[in-house]
């Protein structure tokens, strides 16, 4: 399947990168949480793992996509709901995640205000958790958490939830995806 163009893309990599130039750290987990979400497992500068597949919809859930799902679910979905190939793409990638789970939100910060929130959050954190935990493994262990994107950066909540009961220091950098889109359209144009 791999000459029909499925491969392991995963994204959030500009991000990566740019957390590569704040820190240098041999062995480090990067969670890139925002309305998208995305993990990778970074050694010596290098993603060696990361949540995301073929499409933004894997991994962990996020603000409306899904995340992992059982195959089993879109085959009961097609033949026992009648969904077509658009109604599914539409449920897993906008109606989904935490909008799904909670009912009443993608935000998070929202959620974090609402009573009714308190599962999908932890479902969240769970997820999260449990990717860094699978990445720490890829990586023989982890020496730092850095956490980044919008609830990364600016959820103390959350990230405390994540980290509990881990041993592995964290820290968070604000990302600057912008930046680095700048250097590399410089080295295009100097190059040309």
């Amino acid at each position: 399947m791999y000459q029909e163009g499925l491969r392991r893309y995963g994204f959030h990599g500009i991000s990566y990168e740019y957390i590569c130039t704040q820190i240098k750290e041999p062995k480090m987990i990067v969670a890139h949480l925002g309305s998208g979400c995305s993990l990778a497992a970074i050694k010596e500068g290098q993603v060696i793992d990361t949540t995301m597949g073929f499409s933004p919809t894997g991994g962990v859930m996020m603000g409306t996509r899904s995340g992992d799902i059982d195959p089993g679910v879109i085959f009961y979905l097609l033949k026992e709901k009648n969904y077509s190939a658009d109604d599914l793409e539409h449920l897993l990638n906008h109606e989904s995640g935490l909008l799904g789970v909670s009912e009443i939100s993608a935000d998070i910060h929202q959620l974090l205000k609402e009573e009714k929130g308190g599962f999908a959050i932890d479902l969240f954190c769970y997820q999260v958790k449990k990717a860094i935990g699978a990445l720490s493994a890829a990586l023989g262990g982890a020496s730092l958490v850095v956490f980044t994107g919008g609830i990364g950066e600016n959820s103390e909540e959350i990230r405390s939830k994540i980290m509990e009961g881990f041993q592995i220091p964290h820290q968070v950098i604000k990302t600057d995806e912008e930046l680095m889109i700048a250097k590399h359209m410089q080295k295009l144009l100097e190059a040309h």
